[in-house]
């Protein structure tokens, strides 16, 4: 009968708990009745949300506001390139600077907000480098050496890094207003060779997938396989 007693007042508990830790993340999901939830559950006593969203959200925002260059760790790599003797050069094309990934739930593509923001793929073009995000060491820099464009939806990009999967990129542009994009990493292993990535304008015209972890890491969502030899037919 103590043992009952006590499973019933655990699950009490639990349940007050989880009341307590919605009413915040509902806040969080801006007061919308429509929110639909992917997944809610509390780990390791805390509150975890992955939650749908409109286009044009202020996660969009967020998700862009995410990625921040250490300053010290970069100019320290440009300093050690230029040192070895890579060349810059000027890139005088009139493209975004800023790219985001795409990702694809139910065939659908949406934005990604994750618990890890370094699990999206990050690009930044500036006048002389490409600038992309590892997983470990954050934003990292490349010189642009040469740019070739293959014909009026390819532009291929040669630079020169720390990793030799950068040391080409290709944009295969989807779009005439060149503002949605496969990107692909010929060196790359297979499994990251493709990416689906939007302009930082074009990404907001994508509801987005929320992953709400306030308290610390959580796992991810997991997306679906994207055909990319369907779109670069």
């Amino acid at each position: 009968m103590t043992m009952s007693f006590k499973c019933l007042l655990k699950q009490l508990t639990n349940c007050i708990i989880l009341i307590l830790l919605i009413v915040p993340v509902n806040s969080y999901c801006q007061g919308r009745k429509d929110t639909t939830f992917l997944h809610r559950a509390i780990e390791n006593g805390e509150y975890h949300a992955i939650f749908l969203d409109r286009e044009n959200s202020s996660y969009h925002n967020e998700l862009s506001e995410g990625f921040v260059i250490d300053t010290f760790i970069y100019n320290d790599i440009l300093q050690n390139l230029k040192d070895s003797g890579k060349r810059m050069s000027y890139f005088p094309i009139g493209l975004d600077r800023d790219w985001y990934s795409l990702h694809q739930y139910k065939q659908k593509y949406y934005a990604y907000l994750p618990s890890e923001p370094y699990v999206n793929l990050y690009i930044r073009i500036t006048d002389s480098t490409i600038i992309m995000n590892d997983f470990n060491d954050g934003l990292i820099p490349a010189f642009i050496q040469n740019i070739e464009w293959v014909n009026a939806k390819t532009l291929k990009i040669y630079s020169a890094g720390l990793y030799k999967e950068h040391s080409v990129i290709i944009f295969h542009f989807l779009t005439t207003a060149k503002n949605l994009a496969v990107v692909e990493f010929p060196n790359a292993d297979e499994k990251f060779r493709f990416n689906l990535l939007a302009t930082k304008k074009k990404l907001k015209d994508y509801p987005i997938i929320v992953n709400h972890s306030p308290n610390g890491r959580a796992h991810e969502w997991e997306f679906e396989r994207i055909d990319f030899e369907a779109l670069l037919k």
